[in-house]
Order: structure tokens, then sequence, then C-alpha cells
């Protein structure tokens, strides 16, 4: 009857269920139990069915190594959600660990022509660079660098005309 009478207890109740499955996904985390929080993160998803988590539960999936899982579960989501850019983000990066670079690659100068975006050039030069094609991976981590002026991009770039391409000046 108290649940009835006072129906703001059942949200107090899956507030807390909610908060301590973060905190267990986070100490997970910290101890780098990578596979314990993604499941702590996939089960606030079904109970809270707030993407974020989904995205957070693969991140910490591919963080444990449990690659196949990890392109399975992105390869089911993609079929519901195709559009989905993270999603295809994480079908790139599961291809790269499965040293598939060519496909990746393909994938990822698809996405890059499609939103411009950093991460879309991130990917599309680390899969180049693995396919040992400097002068495409330069090029598209300057893409990268002139949207956000990141140092560590420049270093990369710097590295790649260094050392793969023999451009001191450049570099």
């Amino acid at each position: 009857q108290g649940l009835v009478a006072y129906p703001y207890l059942k949200d107090v109740s899956s507030q807390v269920r909610q908060d301590t499955l973060t905190l267990y996904a986070l100490d997970a985390q910290i101890h780098q139990n990578y596979f314990k929080a993604a499941e702590f993160y996939q089960e606030l998803y079904k109970s809270t069915d707030q993407i974020q988590y989904q995205y957070e539960s693969l991140r910490m999936l591919e963080q444990s190594g449990e690659i196949e899982t990890f392109v399975i579960r992105v390869n089911g989501l993609l079929k519901q959600f195709p559009n989905d850019l993270l999603l295809k983000r994480f079908e790139i990066i599961g291809l790269m660990k499965e040293a598939k670079f060519l496909i990746a690659s393909q994938k990822a100068f698809t996405l890059c022509a499609t939103t411009k975006e950093i991460p879309d050039f991130l990917l599309y030069g680390e899969a180049n660079l693995k396919l040992g094609n400097y002068v495409i991976a330069r090029d598209a981590l300057r893409q990268a660098y002139e949207i956000s002026h990141d140092p560590i991009t420049c270093e990369r770039i710097a590295l790649i005309e260094y050392s793969e391409l023999n451009e001191q000046k450049q570099a």
C-alpha cells in the first residue's frame, strides 16, 4: 500500500539502484576490471534506457580486450541504430583491433566525408598509418589538427613526416 500511496518511492529505489550500479562500475574501472565495468554499465543501460550507459559499456568492453564480444555487440547495435555515429566509430575501432585496417580505412573515409569531425579524421589517419599509407595518414591528421589544434596530433604529424616520409624540414 505504501507504494500505491507514494509512487515516488519506486523512483527513489530505482535511483538508489542506479547510483549503486554506477558506483560498482566506477569501482571496477578504478581496479581496471573493465569487463565487469562493462557489465555494470550494460545493466544500467537496460534499467534506464539511457544511451550513454550503452556507450560506456562498449568503451569498457573494448578496454577489457574482449574484442570478439565487443564486435558482436557493436554489430548488433548497428543493426538497430544504423545511423548512430558513435556506433560507427566503435565499429571502426573493432575492425582495427581485428587488424582489418583496409575495411576500417574505407569506413573511416566515408565517415570523414559525411561528418568532417575530429574523431573520424583521427580514425582514418590511424587506419592508414597501420596500412603504411603515410601520406594519407598525415593528411587526415592534418585535417584533425586544423580543427582541434591539439599538440599531440601535431606531434604525430611531425613524427610521420620525420620518420616515415623523410620530410625533416616539414617536421
